[in-house]
């Protein structure tokens, strides 16, 4: 089995622990999101795993290839190199681990590994009676244990890492489906959520190890119950982290400007993160909020059409008032009905390409203040 310490996580409420840090629930989940296309990681992965195809089917059929026993070694140490670039293998002692897969594909696990097989075909040779009841000669049985942890350990060691890059594809179009569509949500909160969760990623099978354990909260010293989970897989992990931040009240979203994703702790319709933009404003750099409200607040300034029309259109009522064309009491009415219409089409863009236009002549608009017409 893998070492118990080296893939697990430790949820408590609204947070997880990995590694002695904590971090909010499903903020893995958004990490992902944010990752996925960074440097092709999931195709570097994806590459990796061919060799190792073979060696568990060789495996399985009780015979052992050296060639390709030592290429799945090293790319088990290439994947180990790549990983430290996808959280949380960030925060994981990847060290250790590169050090174990080492040994387990050794000269010497090879050598020991072919032993324990030729020993097992000469234990097919027993009658049915003794395999039935699996009856070991008394100097295998030692071998038969040692040998059947390595292969285990081959096998585990296959599902976490050479799905990896599979598992990075389906959990990211999903993710990405999900926060998509969550601007059809009536209300940003579980109840509304979970059911969109649920038909975009169905109910998936999570086989993960669970135990409650004692552990604290960040910062606070009252001991509390956490769920310690053990993972083989990295869509475990990271469909447990979206699925118990989404309980938590924890969802991603995707910010307007920077289009990366962040998390969201609270149901407020949240459109932009806190992070640097990229963008300047007047030759200072600006945060995603800063510019979206910079952006937003341009489509009431004096460039905008909608404002520019009206703009004109109250500034000639002024000019006839002043040449006594109109009355005060008539422009002042004609401003009033002029104004109504520019908010109208601001909230309204099929009034705003139409008819906005017609209705802000000054043969129209005076028209109907003479009707006393009232938007």
């Amino acid at each position: 089995m893998l070492q118990k310490s080296f893939f697990t996580a430790t949820y408590q409420n609204t947070q997880v622990q990995v590694c002695g840090q904590w971090f909010d629930a499903g903020s893995f989940a958004v990490s992902l999101l944010n990752r996925f296309y960074d440097n092709d990681l999931a195709a570097r992965l994806g590459v990796m795993g061919m060799n190792n195809d073979f060696l568990i089917r060789d495996l399985q059929m009780g015979y052992l290839n050296q060639t390709l026993f030592s290429r799945a070694g090293e790319e088990y140490q290439y994947i180990l190199k790549t990983l430290p670039k996808l959280e949380p293998f960030n925060l994981l002692d990847l060290e250790s681990e590169r050090q174990r897969m080492e040994r387990l594909f050794s000269q010497d696990s090879f050598n020991f590994l072919q032993t324990y097989l030729r020993a097992k075909a000469r234990n097919a040779s027993v009658s049915v009676d003794e395999q039935a009841l699996n009856v070991v000669p008394e100097q295998d049985s030692s071998l038969f244990q040692k040998g059947e942890i390595m292969a285990a350990q081959i096998r585990q060691a296959d599902r976490l890492y050479h799905s990896i890059a599979e598992d990075m594809r389906v959990c990211f179009q999903g993710l990405r489906k999900f926060v998509a569509g969550e601007e059809a949500a009536d209300r940003l909160d579980e109840s509304c959520l979970l059911p969109m969760a649920l038909e975009v990623l169905g109910t998936p099978e999570l086989p993960t190890g669970v135990r409650y354990i004692q552990t604290r909260k960040p910062g606070g010293e009252a001991a509390v119950v956490g769920r310690e989970m053990t993972f083989d897989s990295y869509k475990s992990f990271i469909l447990t982290d979206f699925f118990e931040g989404l309980h938590s009240g924890h969802y991603p979203r995707q910010c307007e400007v920077c289009k990366k994703y962040f998390l969201m702790k609270s149901a407020r319709w949240q459109y932009y993160c806190d992070g640097w933009s990229g963008h300047l404003i007047r030759g200072h750099r600006v945060s995603c909020r800063q510019y979206g409200e910079w952006q937003r607040s341009k489509e009431y300034a004096t460039e905008n059409p909608i404002k520019d029309r009206c703009t004109r259109r109250c500034g000639c009522i002024r000019a006839e008032k002043s040449r006594g064309l109109i009355s005060a009491e008539f422009a002042e009415k004609a401003k009033i009905l002029a104004q109504r219409r520019r908010d109208k089409a601001t909230r309204d863009p099929d009034y705003a390409m139409t008819d906005y236009e017609t209705e802000m002549t000054k043969e129209r608009l005076y028209a109907d203040v003479k009707r006393g017409c009232e938007e």
